[in-house]
């Protein structure tokens, strides 16, 4: 005689969905495994038998959203009336698929660049908003040298543009002294973050060296282009800020090479000056700039500090630009074996310089 297991009351779903109701209801903070017991009338032992753990209910709640989303989304693009899109290029890659968490799901490379001009618009777009909405990414091209780090990829622009009721989106890559150069090469050239330097088959850019200046962390406009920059300094790259052509680097660059510009640059909106600093591990190891209205350098002075820094951004006010100097950075005997380690060195102040 063969017994059967009785048929399961509660699957999954049913648990998921007042799950949904409780985090939609009271926020996520209130959802509890017995929460969602008593919701169902679900004993206790099967809500734990499906999800052992309150964040492996979260998660799989989470999952399933998006997995509904993203369907729907795909049978919109594949159904009538679906998204065209102009492609204008497609980048070669040399990428091997290898399941890396910053290569899949929602960061996987994208290496088509293209133009849509007919966006389908649920609601109704203000017709007084007229501009653009500028996002830069990380978008790996070729194969790494050695490991990938999420902030190794190639800078990708994205807009979104506004005008008369209507949208339209555009992508491009940030065709940047490197990322030419590995086109032509058909592969990797240079390090990654956390690969050694010397790993780079040319000396790069940024502050440590060996990097391929991506002009991938930021974005802002200034001075009619989109000014894209890298974190660890490099040269600032310009396109259109409406049609994402590129307009080749400033031209105030080279006076502040090699050191360059760092990421998180400001623009002020009452006289349109752009504002930046930049970092390096040679004295004074910092300088700060300015950048007036029409593109012209009209400022740029050394900010000597006791040694390198790694600075991550800056602020302004009316009056003064603000800049920092913080107890993070390489270790300064390790770096002298050209080793970079970040150490937090918490007996050292944080300090803050004012230019007026």
């Amino acid at each position: 005689m063969i017994q059967m297991g009785r048929p399961r009351i509660h699957d999954s779903d049913q648990l998921l969905d007042a799950a949904a109701d409780i985090a939609a209801s009271e926020g996520p903070a209130a959802l509890s495994m017995a929460g969602v017991a008593k919701a169902t009338g679900a004993p206790s032992g099967s809500v734990y038998h499906l999800f052992p753990t309150r964040a492996t209910l979260l998660g799989e709640l989470w999952l399933r959203s998006i997995r509904a989303f993203q369907s729907g989304y795909l049978e919109e693009l594949d159904g009538e009336g679906a998204l065209q899109l102009e492609v204008v290029n497609t980048v070669k890659s040399t990428l091997v698929p290898d399941g890396h968490p910053f290569m899949t799901g929602v960061f996987t490379p994208n290496h088509v660049e293209c133009n849509a001009a007919e966006l389908t618009v649920i609601g109704k777009i203000p017709e007084k908003l007229n501009g653009v909405y500028l996002r830069n990414t990380q978008n790996p091209v070729h194969q790494p040298l050695g490991k990938y780090h999420a902030f190794d990829g190639d800078g990708m622009l994205h807009l979104m543009s506004f005008s008369n009721g209507r949208c339209e989106y555009r992508n491009r890559f940030v065709p940047t002294k490197g990322f030419m150069q590995e086109q032509e090469a058909g592969g990797a050239l240079y390090a990654g973050l956390i690969d050694n330097p010397k790993l780079a088959q040319r000396p790069g850019w940024g502050a440590r060296g060996g990097l391929r200046d991506t002009a991938a962390t930021d974005v802002i406009v200034h001075a009619g282009s989109a000014l894209a920059t890298f974190y660890q300094c490099g040269e600032p790259y310009r396109m259109d800020a409406r049609t994402l052509a590129f307009k080749g680097t400033a031209p105030w660059v080279d006076k502040v090479m090699p050191d360059g510009i760092s990421a998180h640059p400001k623009v002020d909106p009452q006289t349109g000056e752009l504002l930046f600093f930049n970092y390096a591990k040679k004295a004074p190891y910092m300088h700060f700039g300015v950048i007036d209205a029409n593109d012209t350098l009209v400022h740029y002075v050394p900010v000597a500090l006791p040694g390198p820094r790694l600075p991550h951004d800056m602020a302004f006010t009316k009056t003064y630009a603000i800049l920092n100097d913080f107890p993070l950075f390489w270790d300064p005997e390790l770096l002298a074996l050209g080793k970079h380690k970040v150490v937090y060195r918490p007996e050292l102040p944080s300090r803050y310089f004012g230019y007026e």
